[in-house]
């Protein structure tokens, strides 16, 4: 299951380079990184032990067609991984995909620093991994695995881009999003800080 998902990303990797690098310059890639919590107690999962989860965030491939110097419309694949000890203190982690349709708003030229909005929609995926307290991070087979149902999921988002080169930025922003798993309603909110191309 691991080795899938990481061909998954390297291909949407490669594709997102070569779309930005060969195609026009109307064409655009984004990527970023960040850090999110749990907007609310709701979890597709076994309860969780009182300790804070750890979750880290991800834009691995985005692709932006700009039909105006400040808006984009494209494609991203969103991701994120939530771990946390269960009450037999062992180990769970929560993996989650949005494959979205998305647009960008920016609110000045490309070449100064300005103000944006984003918006996502699109198809949300899940999987979750338990394992024991002596093989953290260790391979886990398919009967350590589940898959959630999926459901639509939603991403809303502000931040600042500061230009580096032609229409390039550094992009820092506020997210917020909201996905259907198992029939449950998972919202996060986090901070990402990524690159535009």
């Amino acid at each position: 299951m691991q080795r899938k998902m990481y061909k998954t990303v390297l291909f949407s990797f490669l594709l997102a380079v070569t779309a930005a690098v060969n195609a026009q310059t109307n064409w655009h890639a984004l990527f970023s990184l960040g850090v999110q919590g749990n907007a609310d107690d709701q979890r597709p999962m076994p309860k969780f032990s009182e300790s804070h989860p750890t979750q880290m965030s991800a834009d691995l491939a985005g692709i932006y067609y700009a039909t105006s110097p400040q808006s984009l419309v494209g494609g991203v694949v969103s991701g994120y991984r939530q771990t946390d000890q269960t009450d037999e203190s062992g180990w769970q982690a929560l993996h989650g995909w949005l494959y979205s349709v998305s647009g960008i708003k920016f609110f000045g030229p490309s070449n100064k620093a300005s103000a944006y909005v984003r918006g996502d929609l699109g198809i949300s995926q899940g999987l979750l991994t338990k394992t024991d307290a002596a093989c953290f991070g260790c391979l886990l087979d398919d009967q350590l695995s589940e898959r959630l149902k999926p459901g639509v999921g939603t991403l809303l988002g502000v931040g600042y881009g500061l230009p580096i080169a032609n229409a390039n930025r550094i992009m820092v922003g506020v997210n917020w999003s909201q996905q259907m798993l198992n029939d449950q309603q998972v919202s996060k909110i986090g901070l990402s800080l990524g690159g535009l191309f």
